[in-house]
């Protein structure tokens, strides 16, 4: 089994709703199985408000940031991602490749940024170690790989 290496930290998931759910679902389960806390801004009404999520983020230690193709393009990812960025916190980008998206793709999506901040924050996520995984595929195999990362994140 996993060693509980979280120690309970906290960790905030930053995510599209509209098409990462499975990933950020598999996400969720192998962190919290590995003793991560996982902070939840779904309520049974839909989402928190993006103030509280923003709020949520800062609170938390460890930033997972599941980039899709339309990620940067919500206001509420936009706004975590922002957040993350000027906060200075330990980011861990993943790379959702479930529907077509391959990795130059991902890449190509900073130039569709016209913000300053937001731009410079995507620079700050993607300057970091990048994992590229399939979660329609062989995520148990990936986990250890993606756990490495979140404890060594920078």
């Amino acid at each position: 089994g996993l060693s509980l290496e979280g120690g309970g930290e906290k960790v905030f998931i930053s995510y599209r709703s509209t098409n990462s759910k499975i990933c950020f679902a598999k996400m969720m389960a192998m962190l919290f199985a590995a003793d991560y806390e996982v902070v939840e801004v779904a309520t049974e009404h839909g989402m928190m408000p993006m103030e509280r999520q923003v709020a949520l983020l800062k609170e938390s230690s460890l930033v997972v940031v599941i980039l899709s193709e339309d990620y940067f393009e919500s206001k509420y990812c936009a706004a975590e991602a922002r957040a993350a960025h000027q906060s200075g916190k330990r980011v861990v980008p993943v790379f959702d490749t479930a529907g077509d998206l391959g990795k130059n793709a991902v890449m190509k999506l900073k130039d569709r940024i016209s913000d300053a901040d937001t731009r410079a924050a995507a620079d700050y996520i993607y300057s970091r170690q990048l994992k590229v995984f399939n979660s329609e595929g062989k995520f148990k195999e990936e986990q250890p790989k993606l756990l490495e990362m979140c404890r060594l994140a920078q």
